[in-house]
C-alpha cells in the first residue's frame, strides 16, 4: 500500500510542476470571466430599429394573440404573401 502512495505522490507531482498545469490553472478563471462579460455585453446590445412581420394566419386565430410593441410591428397578410411582399418593398 505504501508503493501505491509513492506513485501517487510522484504522478501529481510530474503534473503539477509542468508549465501548462500551471499556465491553464491561472489562465482559466481568467477565460471564465472574460467569457461572461463577452456574454453580458452582447445580451446589452439592442437594435432601435422597429421590424415589421407580416403574419399570415388563414384562420385569424393567432393574429388578435400578437401585440405590436416598440420593438416589432405584426402585419396581417389578407391576401398572398408574394403580393404583399411586392407592396411592401418601399420603407414604412
Amino acid at each position: 500500500m505504501n508503493k501505491i502512495a509513492i506513485v501517487i505522490k510522484r504522478e501529481y507531482m510530474t503534473r503539477v510542476r509542468k508549465k501548462s498545469f500551471i499556465i491553464l490553472t491561472l489562465l482559466m478563471p481568467v477565460l471564465f470571466v472574460g467569457m461572461i462579460v463577452g456574454i453580458v455585453f452582447l445580451s446589452t446590445l439592442s437594435d432601435k430599429k422597429t421590424k415589421i412581420i407580416v403574419v399570415a394566419d388563414e384562420t385569424g386565430e393567432y393574429f388578435t394573440v400578437l401585440k405590436n410593441t416598440d420593438q416589432y410591428v405584426f402585419i396581417d397578410s389578407k391576401g398572398e404573401f408574394a403580393n404583399f411582399r411586392n407592396e411592401s418593398d418601399e420603407p414604412v
